[in-house]
């Protein structure tokens, strides 16, 4: 049958000798490393930085490694391990915003080569983590439908390149029935450690702004656009339960299930900021030129609920509550009160 179909038995009794996080210094590999760390499972971080930003324990280590470049991890992963592919390239997503080839290729060689040694060195498992820019512009997203269309939203490419790793991941079954390959289809994540900046994406630009400049807070749109969000400690717990339990090559989205709008994000931004600092924040709406591209983007989640038994463990509001939380409380340390 076609791997999508696969619905093999959860085997929910595994725990891994080693988990080794590629990206493990990103919004999601921050938070994966602190859940297994939790669950007392010995990690080997890895990424491009010559240093992790998080608290390695006892048994843990840190591999700096260019996972870009071809058989980065020969030699560096075992069979008995399970491999998390958290591992992105970097760039800018403002508006106008060139560099999407290099950025393409960077992408596809990161998860091209992670997968090849994964499959090469026969581990265990391995979590491919894709996203809601892998699916054609439809009301329902559901797994099934991702080849329905090429994705929908501005920047494309990246949702192309999501899908070849599950088609990567399929031709390895097909040859020589490897089934190590979990893969999981996530929302917008936010959350602690994101880039806050003003090129950011939503959450974290707006954030950034509302507390470095509280007088002008730009934003684009009519605020009437429906996006899905999921937190980031939530979703690397769900990342952990799909890795153990879920069945082989059977896409699984997470997310809320249900999608937030952007004017409702933009004044709960407005209000935890005011809240914090005690001042006012102004916001100033503009128009989009990319408002019609699709009003709504929420994935389905029935299949996660029946395979995972997934829930949401931190509303949307509490999750941005706390983000813009510890984000204040950085800012404070680093610079002194506003």
């Amino acid at each position: 049958g076609h791997p999508q179909e696969i619905r093999a038995t959860p085997m929910t009794d595994t725990t891994p000798e080693r988990i080794v996080v590629l990206g493990a210094n990103g919004l999601l590999g921050r938070h994966f490393c602190e859940e297994a760390q939790r669950r007392s499972v010995p990690l080997l971080a890895a990424d491009l930085a010559p240093s992790f930003a998080g608290t390695l324990g006892g048994g843990d280590d840190y591999l700096q490694v260019d996972l870009g470049e071809r058989g980065a991890l020969d030699g560096k992963i075992a069979s008995s391990d399970w491999i998390i592919n958290l591992a992105g390239a970097k760039r800018s997503v403002k508006r106008g915003s060139t560099g999407i080839g290099q950025y393409l290729v960077d992408m596809l060689r990161i998860q091209t080569e992670a997968l090849h040694s994964a499959f090469s060195a026969n581990v265990e498992r391995f979590l491919l983590v894709g996203s809601i820019n892998q699916y054609p512009d439809i009301a329902v997203r559901d797994e099934d439908s991702v080849w329905e269309g090429r994705p929908k939203q501005n920047d494309w490419m990246p949702g192309i390149q999501k899908r070849m790793g599950e088609v990567q991941a399929a031709a390895y079954f097909e040859d020589t029935g490897w089934d190590a390959v979990r893969i999981v289809r996530l929302a917008n994540i936010f959350g602690p450690y994101d880039n806050f900046s003003e090129d950011a994406h939503l959450i974290p630009a707006l954030i950034y702004r509302a507390v470095h400049h509280p007088e002008h807070v730009e934003v684009f749109g009519d605020g009437a656009n429906v996006r899905d969000f999921l937190y980031a400690p939530d979703a690397a717990y769900w990342l952990f339960e799909a890795v153990t339990s879920a069945p082989p090559l059977t896409p699984i989205n997470i997310g809320s299930g249900s999608g937030v709008r952007v004017d409702e994000v933009v004044q709960a931004v407005q209000s935890s900021v005011e809240r914090l600092l005690g001042c006012r924040v102004e916001t100033v709406w503009q128009a989009s030129p990319h408002d019609q591209v699709d009003a709504a983007r929420v994935l389905a989640i029935q299949r996660a609920v029946d395979l995972l038994g997934y829930n949401e463990r931190t509303t949307f509001l509490e999750g941005l509550g706390k983000t813009v939380d510890w984000y204040v409380r950085r800012e404070k340390h680093i610079h002194g009160a506003r």
